[in-house]
């Protein structure tokens, strides 16, 4: 059988079985396919890409839309031009077919120029790899497409990917006759149609399946993963790292994976306990304690051990707080009668989803800087969405990032910035620490320790 029959039986068979788009990279050896095409004997999208590098990758985007592609090429280094959009496929799990134009067996290994070993080129690298030796259009040859296409939609493993569909022809490789004299016998009449192949599509898992009870984990969403992959990182509090074509970007407010590390409980100790700690202090500070069970943080108290208490008088207690495995939520304060706090609850804010708010801001211009107008400037420097409307503070949670920032001679601003330098991945580098003496000349000896 002439080797442009064979073509169009191989390209009619493909049509049958699914194919939609031809990219077809002219060269001697592939001639009998360019005669086939111009001669109608596949109906979907053919076009001539001149590049083999660009043609592979240009069916990589057309599968990514849910097409099944096939680029055909001519025999030698054409093939291996291949390569970078194989593994691409094969790695994204995107289902096309390579058809590489090749010698027959005889002239293959004499030593000529373009002579190159093609029949399973690319090796684990695609699906299946069928090598055809010169053939008439027959059952067989229709068995072999039709696994071929099989392989690349997932069957039977159920991971798509790049097929190659190695085809030998003998000379010659024009048409007997022209190829407007060939009407409709496109593939003899006694090929039989080829049934439908159908993809194969991976069967959703519950979460409470894969994860159990972890409290603490991470979720890495791969290409072609879903939107439900930030779905399930919102509901569980585990870090999430999605690459751009996951699919679990959509709608935005993604979070650096760095930022979402630091501030996970991966990222951090699985909690901290502050040991002989007073809550009957004349001091408003204790209201931090509700507004971390607000924010979702499990806030446990007990009485301090007497052994380890030593001559501290007053009712001493043991303060622990843990993660919940949960992401913290967003939170709504009035702290007028504790602004002490407005400096640090900038910084849990920034840490939450969503937007907190706090209310007092009125008592801040009284304070050793106008804290007010501190907070707002020096956090925003490190990345912070902060707006001050009337007497009330809103923080939106976001990455923060690193910057010089000045105390402003304020050992609560001075603290509070330094914390807020724990989480970001650049250093943040503070103009004065000496201004923390006045309340808590041992807090950055007692980091230190922490390290």
């Amino acid at each position: 059988m002439p080797a442009v029959d064979t073509a169009r039986a191989i390209l009619s068979t493909l049509e049958d079985l699914g194919l939609t788009h031809v990219l077809y990279c002219p060269g001697s050896r592939s001639a009998p396919f360019a005669y086939a095409l111009e001669a109608g004997a596949f109906g979907g999208d053919a076009r001539p890409v001149l590049d083999e590098r660009s043609a592979g990758f240009a069916a990589v985007g057309l599968a990514r839309t849910g097409a099944l592609p096939a680029i055909i090429v001519t025999s030698g280094t054409a093939v291996a031009e291949l390569a970078p959009a194989v593994l691409e496929a094969s790695h994204a799990r995107l289902p096309l077919l390579v058809l590489s134009a090749d010698r027959p067996g005889e002239l293959r290994g004499v030593g000529a120029s373009q002579a190159t070993d093609q029949a399973g080129f690319f090796g684990t690298h695609v699906r299946a790899s069928i090598d055809l030796e010169p053939q008439e259009a027959s059952p067989s040859l229709v068995g072999h497409l039709t696994r071929a296409v099989a392989a690349a939609c997932g069957a039977p493993s159920g991971t798509p990917g790049p097929v190659q569909v190695n085809v030998a022809f003998r000379d010659p490789l024009t048409p007997v006759r022209p190829a407007s004299a060939s009407g409709n016998e496109a593939g003899a009449s006694f090929v039989p149609r080829p049934a439908q192949v159908v993809a194969a599509f991976p069967v959703p898992v519950r979460w409470e399946g894969v994860v159990g009870p972890a409290a603490a984990g991470l979720i890495v969403a791969g290409e072609g993963a879903s939107p439900f992959a930030r779905e399930w990182s919102e509901a569980s509090g585990f870090p999430l790292l999605a690459e751009p074509a996951s699919g679990a970007w959509s709608g935005g407010g993604v979070t650096p994976f760095e930022q979402t590390l630091v501030a996970s409980s991966l990222g951090r100790t699985e909690g901290i306990t502050l040991r002989n700690m007073r809550l009957d202090s004349l001091q408003a500070d204790e209201k931090i304690l509700d507004i971390l069970r607000s924010c979702g943080a499990d806030v446990s108290v007990a009485p301090a051990d007497a052994s380890a208490r030593g001559d501290m008088p007053g009712d001493l207690q043991n303060i622990s707080v843990t993660a919940t495995g949960r992401r913290l939520k967003a939170f709504e304060v009035d702290a007028t009668h504790c602004p002490d706090l407005f400096p640090i609850l900038a910084v849990l804010a920034a840490h939450c989803d969503g937007t907190s708010r706090i209310a007092g801001v009125g008592r801040l211009t009284q304070k050793e800087s106008n804290r007010a107008e501190t907070i707002y400037a020096e956090f925003r420097t490190l990345g912070a969405r902060i707006d001050i409307r009337g007497d009330e503070m809103f923080v939106t949670g976001g990455p923060l990032h690193g910057g010089d920032v000045r105390s402003h001679n304020d050992h609560r601003i001075a603290m509070s910035l330094i914390v807020a330098g724990l989480f970001t991945p650049e250093p943040v580098r503070l103009d004065d620490v000496k201004c923390i003496d006045k309340s808590f000349p041992s807090f950055l000896d007692l980091l230190a320790r922490q390290e």
